[in-house]
């Protein structure tokens, strides 16, 4: 079970049923078929699309604090603890909206959506497995979701941080 205000997001290029529900087959709801939800929202990205949907999530962060000084993005983080914000800043900034959500195939109100619910957070956990590491843009990609722990300084507390996963089978 997760807390209530837990935020959820599954993405993957694959419709995988065990990002979405789950049904614990050696339970009674399970049997009784009751599903777990796992995830609030699922996006169901194109392949090699998580750099653009990570990116067009930062580019929104950005006009939101612009609405919210000081309320989305931890400056005392990214002062003391970033390098090349600036840079980051201007070449998120120079994408384009569009272009981003045709690359990720997310319609760009949903990334919106997403970028909205996280806007507030501050812990923030980025996990991902094997598929992300595996593409042909995987360092820039991985690059990317760090950035966004960066930008809200959820790097290095209880409950936040980056969380790369391997999952070996014997």
């Amino acid at each position: 079970a997760r807390e209530n205000d837990a935020l959820i997001i599954a993405v993957n290029p694959l419709k995988e049923a065990g990002l979405q529900n789950f049904t614990d087959p050696q339970s009674i709801a399970g049997i009784l078929g009751r599903e777990i939800t796992i995830s609030n929202f699922y996006l169901q990205i194109r392949v090699n699309g998580d750099m653009a949907l990570m990116q067009a999530i930062a580019k929104f962060w950005f006009q939101f604090e612009d609405e919210n000084p000081g309320k989305v993005l931890d400056h005392k983080f990214i002062t003391e603890k970033t390098a090349g914000y600036e840079a980051f800043k201007t070449h998120i900034l120079e994408q384009d909206f569009d272009v981003l959500a045709k690359q990720c195939g997310i319609p760009l109100e949903r990334i919106k959506e997403i970028a909205d619910q996280l806007k507030f957070k501050n812990k923030i956990i980025i996990c991902w497995e094997m598929g992300l590491t595996q593409n042909k843009n995987s360092v820039n990609t991985i690059k990317e979701a760090v950035n966004l722990l960066r930008m809200k300084g959820t790097i290095g507390n209880p409950g936040a941080g980056p969380a790369p996963v391997q999952v070996t089978c014997n």
